[in-house]
């Protein structure tokens, strides 16, 4: 998470990519794959948002 916050300023941003991890970790373990990757992805995703 502290390079979510170093990159993020947007709290709702923050807000979105953790609610999307959680999302995907959930979709992983569903479809047994491994569900830390997935959620590190689904966290990341946005994380250059604001620079792009």
């Amino acid at each position: 998470m502290k390079l979510v916050r170093e990159h993020v300023g947007d709290e709702r941003l923050v807000k979105h990519m953790i609610a999307v991890g959680a999302i995907m970790r959930g979709l992983a373990e569903y479809f047994g794959e491994d569900a830390d990757v997935w959620e590190v992805v689904g966290i990341l995703h946005d994380i250059d948002y604001e620079y792009t």
